[in-house]
Order: structure tokens, then sequence, then C-alpha cells
């Protein structure tokens, strides 16, 4: 067969045109079989909840003071009230021991109001002494009648009802009784059974006599008047005079 130039490019073309689709066909069903994963969705997650504990405030209200009961006593020392036995409060007494001595009576130097007496005496836990005073019938049966104590170089570390106590000022004590007498320099006050001394330490006066033994206060109290010592019940005394 005779094919003219022109049906063998038409031909030519042809052909080329069917490989082409071919080549087209074949890469389009090689791309259809391809299988593509599905992607994951991420379940959500739900936070936990937050618990906060609740704040307490501190409480404003103060516990009641508690004040230690008065030391020095009308009726007794410290813990023990006059009448207590002699073992008790050597046993019981919060202070630390210091001296003691016994005496008979009547004495050429000493007066007592009991036959048989005792002295005991503790340090205040500063400079000063408590001394407590025991007396009876006999030296088997004493019992706590007194108690003295006197001024150390400081305050002392023991006080009575009313916050006195020994080597203060007696303008520290608005509680102080009032003076009704006085030897020069120096006088007593008493309180609740509570003998105080008082000195004003200079030549200063709590006061003047009249003629007719009328007492004068000096007001206002001299401003260096202290207490020097405080005692109550039955203590010893010396036999030595006074001027007043």
């Amino acid at each position: 067969m005779t094919f003219h130039p022109s049906t063998t490019a038409r031909l030519v073309v042809a052909l080329g045109a069917l490989a082409l689709f071919s080549a087209c066909s074949s890469s389009d069903s090689s791309g259809a079989g391809t299988s593509v994963a599905p992607t994951t969705t991420a379940t959500p997650t739900t936070p936990a909840p937050t618990t906060v504990a609740p704040t307490t405030e501190a409480s404003t209200t103060l516990a009641p003071v508690v004040e230690a009961p008065p030391f020095l006593r009308g009726n007794g020392l410290g813990p023990f009230d006059f009448g207590a036995p002699y073992a008790d409060v050597l046993a019981g007494m919060p202070l630390t021991f210091a001296r003691e001595s016994s005496y008979t009576f009547p004495n050429p130097v000493l007066f007592f109001a009991h036959p048989a007496g005792r002295e005991v005496c503790w340090q205040d836990g500063g400079a000063a002494d408590a001394c407590a005073y025991f007396g009876g019938a006999d030296p088997a049966s004493v019992a706590l009648v007194g108690w003295y104590y006197a001024s150390g170089p400081g305050a002392g570390q023991l006080s009575s009802n009313i916050g006195a106590t020994t080597n203060i000022l007696v303008s520290a004590v608005p509680a102080m009784p009032t003076i009704e007498g006085a030897c020069y320099d120096y006088t007593t006050v008493s309180l609740d059974g509570v003998v105080m001394g008082l000195s004003t330490g200079s030549s200063e006066w709590f006061g003047t006599y009249a003629d007719d033994g009328t007492f004068t206060l000096t007001t206002p109290t001299p401003a260096g008047a202290r207490i020097t010592y405080m005692q109550a019940g039955d203590i010893f005394s010396y036999s030595e005079g006074a001027d007043c």
C-alpha cells in the first residue's frame, strides 16, 4: 500500500497522541490506587479542678494576763499562811535557801512573842533576803508566825498586793497609805497587815511635831523617800532603844 506523504504525517501525529494518552492514563491509574492514612483527632483534655484551702485568720483575742499572787502578805509569806508547820515551809518555799538560826526566850538581846523561835532566810532572786519567823511553845512545835524583808542595793524582787517592794520610791506606789507620824526622816505605814518602813535618806523630814504633839505632814512627801523594809506578824526585835 502506498501512503501519501500527508497521510503519513497525520498517522505519526495520531500515533504520538495515542502514546501520550496511554502514558497519562497509566499515571492517573497508579495515583488513584494510593491510600492516604486518615488523620487522628486528639481528644481534648479537661484540666483538673484546683481546690484552694480556706485561709484561717489568726485570732486577735489576747489571752487573759494571769498575775502572780502577792508574795508579801499580811497573813503569810508566799504560798504559806501563818500557822504553817516549820517543816512544810522549809520544804516548799519557792526561794533559794540562805541561812537559819534558832533561839529560846527570854533572850538578853532579842525580843520575841514566843518561848521558842526560829529564823529562816531565803534569797529573793536579787540582792535581798526574805526571812520567815517560826514560833511556838518549844522548838519541836514552831510554826510560821511572821516575816521580814530587808532592802538590797536594787529594787526587791518580791512584792505586796499594792505592788510595794523594798528600795523603791514611795511615789512609785499610788496606793501607799497616808503617813500619820514620823521620827525625823523615818516612819512606818501599814496596809492589810503589812508594815512598811520608809526613809527619806536625807535631812528632809516626813513631818514635824508642834509643842502639843500635833503632827504636821510635810507635803509633798520628800521626793527621795523610799521603802527600806517590809514585815508582817511576829518577828525578832532587838532590845536596843531608839530616839523615837
